[in-house]
């Protein structure tokens, strides 16, 4: 049967998230998967198959996963489902390299997003005090992503809860795999180095050119594995970690505009205004008041 190849934006199924997290527990048939037809996301997906069987082509390898069995699926990730039984229950998680920065995710924490590289077959069969482990981590990450607005400090609990996630997940990796026989790649790793320096020099830094020549490599090349390791541009990642911070600055009624555009490091607050205008549609006092109101 022949299969159409479409696109999958975490845009299209977080349309209300201020923060690009989705967290929950699924029956059959899952969302977010098209049966006969071929799906490329941009974003992750941590899923735990609870109960029921299903099959599933990723990377045109085809997986055949039941209860206890843990995917990690990474942006760009050719994926198919040719299969779901009726009884199919999972959580699952779904993240971007956006919320990945927002997070602020560091050199430690870096095994831990890609640990899929190390799995033989692109999964793991959890025995059941594994998978029960790791469903009540799900569970409690659920329940920070919703109560996210009715907290004052409803998104620093959650990014804890997600590194304790992370921290889960890296636990499972080094069990399953300890030698890490199966190492990332050149252009896995350049990227997480990417990433780690966006972390690191952001508000000094906004250009391409910058990082490439911290890596060694050319702007042209790192916009092109950025793109295929993560789904997104290179410059996209730069401003969406700013517009991040910006955002974070704007929700402090204490600072100005000016002096948030002088901890960002733009030359005035009128520099700030457009690139926020850009990447938001509204000028940061727009955002503010509405915020705060």
């Amino acid at each position: 049967m022949k299969t159409n190849t479409t696109s999958l934006k975490f845009s299209d199924i977080g349309k209300e998230k201020n923060i690009e997290l989705l967290v929950g527990n699924y029956s059959n048939p899952p969302v977010h998967f098209n049966i006969y037809d071929e799906s490329r996301s941009d974003f992750f997906m941590v899923t735990l198959l609870i109960q029921g069987e299903v099959k599933i082509k990723l990377n045109l390898k085809e997986q055949e996963v039941s209860q206890n069995c843990l995917l990690f699926i990474v942006p760009n990730t050719l994926n198919q489902l040719l299969h779901a039984s009726a009884d199919v229950k999972l959580s699952r998680v779904i993240f971007t390299s956006k919320f990945l920065l927002q997070a602020g995710i560091n050199q430690q924490d870096i095994d831990m997003i890609d640990f899929n590289s190390r799995l033989q077959e692109g999964f793991l069969t959890l025995n059941n005090m594994e998978a029960e482990r790791l469903k009540k981590t799900i569970e409690d990450l659920e329940k920070k992503n919703e109560m996210i607005n009715e907290h004052p400090y409803g998104e620093d609990i959650l990014r804890y809860s997600f590194k304790i996630f992370l921290k889960e997940l890296a636990g499972i990796a080094v069990k399953y795999n300890p030698s890490g026989s199966q190492k990332l790649s050149r252009k896995q790793v350049m990227v997480m180095q990417f990433e780690n320096l966006i972390n690191s020099n952001f508000k000094e830094n906004r250009s391409v050119k910058f990082y490439a020549d911290q890596l060694s490599i050319t702007p042209k090349y790192l916009t092109e594995i950025v793109q295929e390791i993560r789904g997104e541009s290179a410059s996209v990642l730069i401003d969406e970690k700013v517009m991040y911070e910006a955002k974070v600055l704007l929700n402090n009624p204490r600072l100005t505009i000016a002096q948030i555009a002088e901890k960002l490091n733009f030359s005035d607050q009128s520099f700030l205004g457009k690139f926020f205008k850009r990447h938001l549609g509204l000028s940061p006092s727009q955002y503010r008041n509405h915020k705060l109101a």
